[in-house]
């Protein structure tokens, strides 16, 4: 009999336990395995040596560049590197440079620009601000009266609540003690566009 197994990475309790609860058709059809983040120079190295066998000579940097923007979140990696690949095969070029990854970032935004509005016109006006603070300050010391003054942002009872709220609706998550966008795309347009 073949058995099912489950594969996690990064740190989603919330999310794997809505996953794998008892009432889920596959609650304890097999073992869950977390893996450890992508090793982010090896990942560089894979992005750089893909371009590179395509025929298409990256900048050096562009692999680590791509594996920053993308919070080394291999499904935004992949999307990202993908996408910049594509514009740059669409060119016929056989060199890719860090400002061809950023007018893919720039096209992919305007892309997704009426999904994002529409995620941010649904947030309470504390939970924009916390997100706003949390793409900022890098998802660090949120509760901090210097940078809780510094971003405006209500109380700390407040804040935590508006960061509940933001990882139950899967905006947000915990990695390694501090708080990250689950979507890097998403994390860059508030980071662009909001005020």
């Amino acid at each position: 009999q073949r058995q099912v197994g489950y594969v996690f990475s990064g740190s989603e309790p919330s999310l794997m336990e809505r996953m794998l609860g008892p009432r889920r058709p596959f609650y304890k059809a097999g073992p869950v395995m977390r893996l450890e983040k992508i090793n982010a120079q090896d990942f560089a190295v894979f992005i750089e040596s893909r371009f590179q066998g395509s025929g298409i000579k990256p900048e050096p940097g562009l692999g680590e560049a791509i594996v920053d923007l993308a919070a080394n979140v291999p499904y935004d990696v992949q999307r990202l590197a993908h996408e910049t690949w594509d514009d740059v095969k669409a060119a016929s070029r056989k060199q890719v440079t860090v400002d061809d990854l950023h007018a893919t970032l720039t096209r992919l935004l305007g892309e997704q620009q009426t999904v994002f509005e529409e995620s941010w016109q649904r947030l309470t006006l504390p939970q924009r601000a916390v997100l706003r603070a949390l793409v900022i300050e890098d998802g660090r010391e949120l509760m901090s009266a210097d940078v809780r003054t510094r971003h405006r942002l209500p109380g700390t009872s407040t804040v935590q609540a508006a960061l509940s709220a933001l990882m139950k609706q899967d905006i947000i998550t915990r990695d390694d003690g501090r708080y990250v966008a689950v979507d890097s795309l998403y994390r860059e347009w508030v980071a662009r566009k909001t005020f």
